[in-house]
């Protein structure tokens, strides 16, 4: 529990992250934020994430905000991935965390959403 008393769901991710898994990921994503939960993402476990979860993601983010609900990312990033969102513009500085790449993501913020 939070100390709103929501209930916190936390998704452990693995592997590599590409188009194949990106919808079983939204809708277990879409799931918990519908039960009113707030949802932990948690990177440490994955190798490489691909433009189409990265989306869901974003979509994530938008959908908790819009529903009133919490999203965030936790976790240590693997080095892979922070080099393939740098590379691709996807951020400005290079982020360690789920919570550094939070604050780094470009248009990742919900504010105007």
């Amino acid at each position: 529990m939070d100390e709103g008393g929501n209930s916190i769901a936390k998704l452990d991710l693995e592997g590599n992250l590409g188009i194949e898994k990106a919808a079983s990921l939204r809708l277990r994503i879409l799931e918990e934020l519908r039960g009113g939960r707030t949802v932990e993402i948690d990177l440490s476990a994955v190798d490489d994430i691909d433009l189409s979860c990265l989306q869901v993601l974003y979509a994530a983010r938008r959908e908790a905000a819009r529903l009133g609900g919490s999203f965030a990312l936790r976790g240590v990033l693997s080095r892979r991935i922070v080099k393939r969102l740098k590379s691709s513009g996807f951020v400005l500085a290079l982020p360690e965390t789920g919570g550094d790449l939070e604050t780094t993501l470009v248009d990742f913020s919900v504010e105007g959403a």
